[in-house]
Order: C-alpha cells, then structure tokens, then sequence
C-alpha cells in the first residue's frame, strides 16, 4: 500500500500546476459569484439551456437509432425533444427559467424541511437531541419561504453561498498544489 501512495504522491506532485489552476478557477468563479451575482445567475441558466438542449438532441439521436430496435423508440425521441424545447424556452426567457429552477430548490426546502420536522417528532420517544433535527427542519422551511417571498435576494443569496464555497475551495487547492510542488522538489 505504500508503494502506491507514493507513487500516487508522486504523480499528483508532477502535476500540481494542474491543481493549482483548478483552484484558481475556483477562486475567480467565487470571485464572480461575489462580484456579479445576477449575471453569474444568468450564465448558469444560459449553461442549463445548453444542457438542456444538449442532452435532447443526444437523447433524440439515440431514439432515432433505437428505431429498428424497440418500438418504444419514440418514446425517447420524444424525450429528447421535449429536452430541446425547454432549453430553447429557457434561452428566450432566462430571467423566467432563474426563478422557475428557484422556486423549484424553494419547494425542495421546505418538503425537506417538513419532512426533518415530522422525523424528529416520530422519533422523540426514541433519541435525545430531536431538537437539533426540528431546528435543522425549521430553518430549511424558512430558508424555503424566504426564497419564494423574496426570489431576487434569495438568488443573490444563494450566488454568494455558492461564491463562498468555490472560492474557500479554491483557495485550498492553491495551498495544496504549492505544498505538491515542494514534494516534488
């Protein structure tokens, strides 16, 4: 086993320039996210239409091959249509899509969060500490309402959110790509 961690060690640190980079992505899309919330938002819905009608003509292509080999083919095809539909709809109208995706975490948190509530009831009798559980459910619901009463903070919330996790990460990348390099040395 030590045998490959070290071999493992020693191509990691032959190719720390890769992590470095990595994390200095990371910190400049942490920095967007920071700097330009709403038009990171923006280039993350375009990025799900793309996906979006990515994955259609994919899924439509793939139908059309299946055509002689199962007759639900179409079924498929349709799929993938559907797909590229909805990508071209989110392109004409990314701000719609933006609070659509957001509702959609929105209601997630809240079922989540109900969910955590009704666990931690069922469960008092049986653990110590279900208040932490109800607490945790309790802030998912309110995290949830807060994003369907206030769409537009709640995306330039979750933007920095998420701008603080990739810079942090980024940042610990830096370090440990510096800290391969001196293995390497």
């Amino acid at each position: 086993m030590e045998v490959l961690e070290k071999n493992l060690a020693l191509a990691m640190s032959k190719n720390w320039w890769v992590v470095l980079i990595h994390g200095i992505v990371g910190i400049l899309f942490g920095l967007m996210l920071f700097t330009m919330p709403l038009m990171s938002i923006l280039v993350l819905v375009y990025m799900f239409a793309f996906m979006l009608i990515f994955d259609g003509g994919i899924s439509a292509y793939i139908g059309v091959k299946l055509k002689d080999k199962t007759s639900e083919w179409w079924v498929v095809v349709f799929g993938g249509i559907i797909g590229i539909i909805l990508g071209i709809i989110s392109m004409l109208y990314p701000n719609i899509t933006a609070v659509a995706l957001l509702m959609m975490v929105a209601i997630w948190t809240i079922i989540a969060g109900i969910t955590k509530i009704l666990i931690a009831i069922k469960l008092r009798k049986e653990i110590n500490g279900e208040i932490f559980i109800i607490l945790s459910g309790v802030l998912s619901v309110l995290v949830g309402l807060f994003l369907i009463v206030r769409p537009l903070s709640g995306m330039v919330a979750l933007a920095w959110v998420a701008g603080f996790f990739a810079t942090f990460y980024g940042v610990l990348l830096v370090i440990a790509s510096l800290k391969l390099k001196k293995y390497n040395q």
